[in-house]
C-alpha cells in the first residue's frame, strides 16, 4: 500500500514540475581531439534556455577535452592564446547535442600540431619581446632586410640584420643562386645567424616557375609544369614531381616550398596560372594537389596551397594591380574550394592567400588576402584549416596600388593571417603593426596566436 502511495506522489510531483516549466540543466559534451591543447573556461551558472553557448579554446600545456554545462563563456584569460571559439546551440528543451554535431564543432578549433610542439612553442613565445614576436610574423627576401641589391653571400650585414629584425622566414629568388655549393653555404650561414631557426622558402613549382630548376648552374632535375602533369590524369605523377623537387630542395637547405598551385582554371581567359595549374577539372586537380602535398611533406619540405580562394577565375594579373573574380560563393564551393579541402585533409602546412577581389562573394571589397570573410569565415571555419595562413607577396601591385604596407599588414592580421610575405616596406609594416598593438587595435594575444603556430610548425617539422 505504501509503495502505491509513493508512486502516486512521485507522479504528481513530476506532472507539477512539468507544468511549471522546470527542467534539469543540460550538459553539452565538447569532446576535443587529442591534438587540441586547450583550457576551456565556462561560467558556472546554468539555466535550460534557448540561445548560443560558446566555449573559448586557448593554448595550454595540457589538454582539457570537455566543457560541460551550456552557458556563455567567460572572458578570455589574459595569459592564454585564443585560437577560436567553439559554439553550439541548445534547444528549448535543453537536449544534449549529438556526437556528430559536437565533432563538427570541435574540428573548427583543432590545431594540428603535436602537444609537445605547442607546449614548447608557448614557452618560447612567453620569453619573446613584442618586437621579436612581430618580426616572427614576417617572411622577407634577404635584400629586404639587409638593404643590399643582390644577396648571394651571408656576411656581417645579414648577421646584423637578423639580430635587429628576427624574421620568421626568408624568401629567395633566382638571382640568389650561383651554384649548389654557394646556395648551401648561403642558407646554412643565414640559419646559423638566426636565434630562432628560419623557414627558408622558394617558389619551386616546376615548369616556368622554378627558381632553381630553371637555373642551369644548379644542376637539378627538370620537372614539368603542373599543367603538363595534369594532362596525364595520373595523380601519382604529381606525387613524383613533388618528391623530386623536395629531394633537391632539402639537399640545398630549404624547408619550405610555395607549391603546389591549387587553382582550378574556371575562366578561359586566365593566363596568370594557366600553365601553373593542374587543369580545369576540379576533381582531378584535387587529386593532384593531394598527392603533391604528400610528395613534398613526406620528403622533408613543407608545402603551400595557393592561391586561396582560387586564382583560376580571374583574367588579370594581381602582380600588376587590382584583380577581380566574379565567381559566386556557391560556384567556389563546387569547384575552387575542392583542391584546398583535399590539400588541407592531406595535412598541408601552409595556405597562401591571393590578392584577388571577389565582387560577387565578399561585400567588404577587400582582396581575399585582407578579407576576414575569406580567411577566418571560409578558410579557417568552413574548410577547417588551422595551420599557417600566409599572404602572397605584399609587394604586388594589387596591394601596393591600393594600400600602404602598414595598413595592409594590420588589416591582414585582423583578417586572420599568420605570416606577412615581403611587404614593399618591411620597416613601415613593422611599425604599423606595433602601433596597432600599442593602441589596442590589435591585442598582443592575437600576435601570440600566430607566433605560437609558427614556432610549433618549426618544431614539428624539425626546423628547430
Amino acid at each position: 500500500m505504501k509503495k502505491t502511495t509513493y508512486c502516486f506522489i512521485l507522479i504528481a510531483l513530476l506532472i507539477l514540475s512539468s507544468a511549471c516549466g522546470v527542467s534539469p540543466p543540460a550538459t553539452l559534451d565538447y569532446t576535443a581531439g587529442s591534438e587540441i591543447l586547450s583550457s576551456v573556461s565556462t561560467n558556472p551558472t546554468t539555466q535550460a534556455t534557448t540561445g548560443q553557448t560558446s566555449a573559448s579554446t586557448s593554448i595550454a600545456t595540457t589538454a582539457q577535452s570537455t566543457a560541460t554545462t551550456a552557458t556563455k563563456t567567460s572572458s578570455e584569460t589574459s595569459s592564454a592564446v585564443s585560437f577560436s571559439a567553439i559554439t553550439a546551440k541548445t534547444s528549448s528543451n535543453a537536449v544534449t547535442e549529438t556526437v556528430t554535431q559536437t565533432q563538427k564543432t570541435t574540428n573548427i578549433s583543432s590545431v594540428n600540431y603535436s602537444a609537445n610542439a605547442l607546449s614548447e612553442a608557448k614557452k618560447t613565445v612567453n620569453k619573446m619581446s613584442l618586437d621579436e614576436k612581430i618580426w616572427q610574423m614576417f617572411f622577407l627576401s634577404p635584400e629586404k632586410f639587409t638593404g643590399e641589391s643582390s644577396h648571394t653571400i651571408a656576411g656581417k650585414a645579414s648577421k646584423d640584420a637578423l639580430k635587429g629584425k628576427p624574421v620568421g622566414g626568408l624568401l629567395f629568388h633566382a638571382y640568389n643562386f650561383v651554384s649548389p655549393a654557394q646556395t648551401k653555404k648561403l642558407l646554412s650561414d643565414l640559419q646559423s645567424y638566426s636565434t630562432i631557426p628560419l623557414f627558408l622558402s622558394v617558389d619551386e613549382e616546376g615548369g616556368g616557375v622554378a627558381r632553381i630548376g630553371n637555373n642551369a648552374l644548379m644542376n637539378v632535375p627538370k620537372v614539368p609544369s603542373m599543367s603538363s602533369i595534369g594532362k596525364t590524369k595520373e595523380p601519382t605523377k604529381a606525387y613524383g614531381s613533388a618528391k623530386t623537387i623536395a629531394g633537391y630542395l632539402t639537399k640545398l637547405g630549404f624547408n619550405l616550398d610555395f607549391a603546389p598551385v591549387a587553382d582550378v582554371i574556371t575562366n578561359p581567359d586566365n593566363k596568370v596560372v594557366l600553365t601553373r595549374s593542374f587543369g580545369k577539372d576540379a576533381q582531378l586537380v584535387s587529386q593532384m594537389v593531394e598527392q603533391s602535398v604528400k610528395g613534398f611533406q613526406k620528403n622533408g619540405i613543407s608545402a603551400t596551397l595557393k592561391h586561396f580562394p582560387g586564382h583560376g577565375g580571374t583574367a588579370s594579373d594581381s602582380h600588376k594591380g587590382y584583380t577581380v573574380t566574379k565567381r559566386t560563393l556557391e560556384q567556389m564551393r563546387v569547384e575552387e574550394f575542392l583542391p584546398f579541402k583535399k590539400g588541407i585533409a592531406a595535412g598541408v602546412d601552409f595556405v597562401m592567400t591571393a590578392h584577388i577581389t571577389a565582387t560577387k562573394t565578399d561585400d567588404s571589397g577587400l582582396p581575399a588576402s585582407l578579407s576576414k570573410f575569406f580567411i577566418t569565415d571560409i578558410l579557417k571555419n568552413e574548410l577547417g584549416f588551422k595551420k599557417l595562413v600566409i599572404t602572397d607577396s605584399l609587394g604586388m601591385g594589387a596591394i601596393t596600388k591600393e594600400f600602404s604596407s602598414g595598413k595592409a599588414c594590420v588589416i591582414a592580421i585582423e583578417a586572420g593571417v599568420d605570416i606577412l610575405l615581403n611587404p614593399a616596406s618591411a620597416d613601415n609594416a613593422f611599425t604599423a603593426v606595433k602601433s596597432a598593438v600599442k593602441s589596442g587595435r590589435l591585442t598582443e594575444a592575437r600576435i601570440d596566436e600566430s607566433v605560437v603556430k609558427i614556432i610549433a610548425a618549426k618544431i614539428d617539422r624539425g626546423v628547430m
